[in-house]
């Protein structure tokens, strides 16, 4: 009995093989996009799960409310690793992560650059599950001066031979043993580090500074924790220590009105498997995702799949013209509705099986383009039966799904009179076809929509005014250990008439991270929540302002004709808002706390500076944010310098900056970028989901088109001799054409009523995380109406052109 269903299945097949091969393009297509996109869900989805006690770990995180400031952080205050312990018989063990950037290693004489750095505690290796290659984790990161390594970094340094106890010299000074080498970290995790230094060697991880840090804080909880219940434990550490501690330093009256005035510190519990698409904080280790996207994409997957089961339907009844007198021959002969239906979904079953196929195969070769335009790395795990069957499955529940209507509603036709020729209306069928092809289509409009206000959203960001000059800009990093001939350097390169300016520093606009935001208040007064703003620091030279292109809109910029501006600041226009500093701040002087070598505060020392000028505000991390409070500082930092160039030869720029580098500092890696490409960087989440969308929008429309083209075919074939009737009574092809396409235009503007409300509630709820946004005109919602309304045309054209010219005998003919 399978095998004749399965016979006759195929036959239908052949005969019909342009349906066929249009219902092939159409769940292909819809496949190969659910496909992509459920590998693209499932990666992301699968972040750090790979440990093996990943249930059990949390990151602790801090939210601060502080007068007009809300801060969420993803780091804490050095000493509190050891007080989760100490504090709470539900932690098993604690580690920090400190990253400072980048640094430079050498085994004697070459520096290499190694960008993922940063400090551990030892219990590293006991929260998560690294496999040590060489080396023992109990011990690994004891001693100060120990580090742990990838495999892929120790053959760097030390190919072909085992790294094990071996030596590598940090920045041209310290000396570091290799203790343990793990495997390289897997891509779904949310940090990747080459090196692991040991935190007992990082002065700054022993200060007793309760108030602010940069260190990314872990917990292993032990079995069966409910991380919401220990996290209402938590207020503890603020109450017992941070409160104390603030208080001490601040002054009683501080605290007070710091509780008053609604402000408040607060510790949360993030379990590591909500990291990458739950976490978007300040000091975060990398970018992560973003949940909302991956339900975004999931649902655009689902209705890719939906559409495309919708256009076989539609083709399906179709063709029951052609098909009426099969069935009503194959009912006089004794078969019932069941098994006609059964016949159906065989052949939808063996058009979907094909589709998956041949899906398998596109996604296969597609793959490494779509992990070129979104930055993955996807591929097929075929070695995995289980994951193997579930598609299989999905491919069947699709064939049964997109069959089943059809062989429904075909099995109902009284063989008395579709052998008379007669062809049941059907009366809901049709209403129900054109709610399919609006439904379709309004999922097209909308996407394209998206597509559009997302393009935009990209677009207004990258040309908007940051406040600073980013273009034509080159920016050499991990240039620290040249020392003074950092400046031998920049002099001599600014004999070069190719550049402009230089400067030295080590802060530059772009993300950063744990950068050093102490609280400064305005001089000769105590501290309040009223008059203080934490305010990011950053240590420049006399050329910063000048180089980067930023505006001095009151006061002036730093100079070397002024002695004292070594105790000067400029800050920017938010800054000042913040403090209350009134309209005329330049003159007025600020105080804050001393900063200790280790970075900490010195809270018992003041130190004041004098403002000098007022910078007008520019964009240094986001525009989703607002610009946050901002001072430059007058001092040395040189972890980069970075030239200004007025000239299109940027290749004989490099060539220049490279020869006199290698000739000034001999020996020191020649590492370079530019401005604008790591400003660029901000926008690659902005990037990758314009692409994701463009594609998939796109694949939306082409097959929205194939169900008008199979909604068309239908109508046509229903309305034959009534089209041979007009042809004879004097009708021109151009009114058979417009008679068939009027009804067709109505549908795909009723989809664009639909679609616009729903789109512009979708692009509403998207820009609310952008602090700037673009506008949205009424011109992008008809760009993306007249795309499709063009495309369904065109579809509509094709099948009503060949229905007006046909022969009119002919159609008189039919039925």
């Amino acid at each position: 009995m399978i095998g004749n269903y399965l016979t006759l299945a195929i036959r239908n097949l052949r005969k019909y093989r342009f349906y066929t091969l249009i219902n092939v393009l159409g769940l292909t297509t819809g496949i190969t996009a659910c496909l992509v996109i459920f590998l693209f869900v499932r990666h992301e989805l699968s972040y750090d799960r790979f440990h093996e006690r990943a249930d059990d770990i949390v990151r602790i995180d801090w939210e601060v409310q502080f007068g007009g400031q809300h801060t969420y952080n993803a780091a804490l205050t050095p000493p509190m690793a050891a007080a989760f312990v100490r504090e709470f018989e539900e932690v098993e063990a604690a580690a920090r992560l400190r990253y400072s950037g980048s640094f430079q290693f050498k085994r004697e004489v070459e520096n290499l650059v190694v960008p993922g750095v940063v400090y551990a505690d030892n219990d590293l290796f006991k929260i998560f599950s690294y496999p040590f290659v060489a080396g023992n984790p109990e011990f690994a990161l004891t001693h100060p001066n120990s580090l742990v390594i990838t495999e892929s970094a120790a053959a760097r340094f030390y190919p072909n031979e085992n790294a094990l106890g071996k030596t590598l010299i940090k920045d041209n000074q310290t000396l570091y043993t290799i203790t343990g080498i793990i495997r390289d970290i897997p891509e779904n995790a949310h940090f990747h580090y080459d090196i692991f230094l040991s935190m007992e060697g990082l002065s700054e991880s022993k200060n007793e500074n309760w108030i602010g840090g940069p260190f990314n804080t872990y917990l292993l909880l032990r079995k069966g924790t409910d991380p919401t219940a220990f996290e209402k434990k938590l207020p503890l550490i603020a109450n017992k220590y941070v409160l104390p501690h603030a208080t001490a330093v601040l002054g009683n009256s501080f605290m007070d009105d710091f509780m008053q005035e609604g402000n408040h510190l607060t510790l949360h519990v993030m379990p590591l498997t909500d990291i990458h698409l739950y976490s978007h904080l300040r000091n975060e280790l990398e970018g992560n995702g973003d949940i909302k996207y991956v339900y975004l994409l999931s649902i655009i997957a689902l209705f890719i799949l939906v559409i495309a089961g919708v256009n076989f339907t539609n083709l399906a009844t179709a063709r029951s013209v052609k098909r009426a007198r099969e069935i009503g021959i194959r009912k006089v002969m004794g078969s019932g509705r069941t098994s006609i239906t059964i016949q159906f979904l065989s052949e939808s079953i063996i058009l979907s099986l094909i589709s998956f196929c041949i899906a398998l195969a596109i996604t296969d070769v597609t793959l490494p383009l779509f992990n070129r335009m979104t930055g993955a790395h996807l591929m097929i795990p075929y070695s995995n039966p289980l994951l193997a069957g579930s598609l299989i499955l999905v491919a069947l529940g699709v064939g049964i799904a997109a069959g089943l209507y059809p062989g429904f509603v075909l099995s109902r036709y009284k063989p008395t009179e579709v052998l008379k020729g007669k062809i049941i209306r059907s009366d809901g069928s049709s209403f129900l076809r054109s709610g399919l092809v609006v439904f379709q289509f309004t999922i097209s409009i909308f996407l394209t929509i998206a597509t559009l206000a997302i393009i935009a959203q990209m677009r207004y960001m990258q040309r908007t005014d940051l406040g600073f000059k980013k273009e034509q800009v080159i920016r050499m990093v991990d240039v620290i250990n040249a020392g003074d001939q950092l400046v031998v350097f920049r002099d001599e390169m600014l004999k070069n008439p190719m550049l402009k300016n230089a400067t030295i520093s080590s802060y530059f606009p772009g993300p950063g991270s744990a950068r050093n935001t102490p609280l400064i208040w305005q001089y000769g007064s105590e501290p309040r929540p009223d008059n203080s703003v934490n305010i990011e620091k950053w240590l420049v030279d006399y050329h910063y302002v000048e180089t980067l292109g930023m505006q001095v809109i009151a006061g002036r910029n730093f100079s070397p004709d002024f002695p004292s501006d070594s105790s000067g600041v400029l800050i920017n226009q938010s800054a000042a808002y913040r403090l209350g500093l009134g309209d005329n701040p330049v003159g007025q002087r600020l105080s804050l706390f001393r900063e200790n070598p280790d970075g900490s505060q010195d809270r018992s020392q003041l130190e004041s500076f004098t403002i000098i000028g007022i910078l007008k505000d520019f964009n240094y991390e986001s525009l989703r944010e607002n610009v946050q409070p901002l001072g430059l500082f007058f001092g040395r930092s040189r972890g980069s310098i970075a030239f200004r160039y007025e000239t299109h030869q940027t290749d004989q720029v490099i060539g220049a900056l490279e020869s006199t580098w290698k000739r000034i500092a001999p020996g020191e890696p020649f590492n370079y970028t530019f401005l604008d490409e790591d400003f660029q960087k901000t926008f690659s989440t902005e990037k990758k989901l314009g692409n994701i969308f463009t594609l998939f929008s796109g694949l939306a429309i082409v097959i929205a088109c194939m169900g008008l083209f199979a909604l068309t075919a239908f109508t046509a074939e229903q309305r034959t001799k009534e089209i041979g009737i007009r042809k004879v009574m004097g009708a021109s092809e151009h009114q058979i054409v417009q008679l068939l396409a009027m009804s067709f235009g109505k549908l795909i503007l009723i989809s664009m009523v639909l679609a616009v409300p729903l789109a512009a509630l979708g692009i509403s709820w998207y820009l609310q995380q952008y602090a700037y946004r673009t506008e949205i005109s009424i011109g992008l919602y008809l760009k993306a109406g007249l795309l499709a309304f063009l495309l369904g045309t065109i579809t509509i054209g094709y099948q009503s052109l060949k229905a007006a010219r046909a022969n009119p005998v002919d159609s008189l003919k039919h039925e």
